[in-house]
């Protein structure tokens, strides 16, 4: 690393700007520890091509504790990119550098002052005058030209020095803020979004089952309750005929044994009253021979000649 001058007067300004770019270097990224030496100058308002600017630069960089390579500005090329190392200052050099600070700007100062003060017209004997300024020699008077245009160029660069500041902190905004899903786990995440969509449009199938199976049950079960059935065992052999009530013959002739019928409604027309009848497992008592009923689940109705079935 290259040293820092440690003789060089360093103006508030120009302190003030090292601090703020040691301080980013310090906490930024790569954009903030490596600018170009375009940005680094800028920052200062120096002139690439002046010695004198580029020493001023690296007087109040060293004030800040930053550290440059080897060769200092002098050796980097335009556009390249200068890395900053920032050191730990020490304590009790801070009362150095804030003296050399005010040092610097108090003789800026009174240069300012003696060169505005010298430029207006020295009196002589005959009242005639003659400036200071003409009266210089030529290389002294560049000499001030040259300081009064790098402190006018220092004061010019607020502008400058604040837009670098702006885009380092962008620059860092972006560098550290959030990053969204890779590839892989977006791939994953939509695995199991599908998994999680095909096991609950399974569960709305097997619900939808198992609900069609239970109206069917339901069904059955009302139909069931609607129905009757009715068993006849004849005591001997008798004439029987059934049907069921819409036209439909259920059964005609001999009943020699136990017969069951059911449905909605149940007519009957049995030869013997000795015949037993049971209406839903309950015994029905037939009133006499020939005898004809009506079943349903209403109950049970007689039949009078005419209306009997057959």
């Amino acid at each position: 690393m290259v040293p820092h001058p440690d003789d060089q007067p360093v103006s508030l300004r120009d302190a003030e700007t090292a601090r703020h770019i040691a301080r980013a270097a310090a906490r930024g990224g790569q954009a903030e520890r490596r600018p170009t030496l375009d940005q680094l100058l800028a920052a200062f308002g120096a002139d690439p091509a002046d010695p004198a600017a580029l020493r001023r630069v690296e007087a109040a960089l060293g004030l800040a504790g930053v550290e440059l390579p080897d060769g200092g500005l002098a050796t980097a090329a335009p556009g390249a990119r200068v890395e900053l190392r920032v050191r730990a200052v020490d304590p009790g050099s801070r009362g150095t550098t804030v003296r050399r600070a005010v040092v610097g700007v108090g003789a800026l100062a009174a240069l300012v002052a003696g060169v505005a003060g010298a430029s207006t017209v020295v009196g002589g004997a005959d009242g005639a005058g003659t400036r200071v300024a003409d009266a210089l020699p030529a290389a002294t008077t560049t000499d001030a030209a040259r300081g009064a245009a790098a402190t006018t160029g220092a004061r010019g660069t607020t502008g400058a020095r604040g837009s670098a500041a702006t885009g380092a902190r962008k620059a860092t905004a972006t560098t550290t803020g959030p990053t969204g899903p890779s590839a892989a786990e977006r791939r994953e995440a939509a695995r199991k979004a599908a998994a999680e969509k095909r096991r609950a449009a399974e569960k709305r199938r097997a619900a939808d089952r198992r609900a069609a199976r239970r109206k069917r049950e339901a069904r059955r079960r009302a139909a069931a309750r609607k129905l009757v059935t009715v068993r006849l065992t004849p005591a001997a052999a008798t004439y029987l005929c059934v049907d069921d009530g819409a036209g439909r013959q259920l059964f005609a002739g001999t009943l020699s044994g136990p017969r069951t019928f059911k449905g909605r409604r149940v007519r009957l027309n049995v030869g013997l009253a000795s015949t037993a009848v049971t209406v839903n497992g309950k015994p029905y008592r037939l009133s006499g021979s020939p005898a004809g009923v009506d079943i349903s689940r209403a109950g049970v109705v007689p039949l009078p000649l005419g209306n009997r079935p057959c």
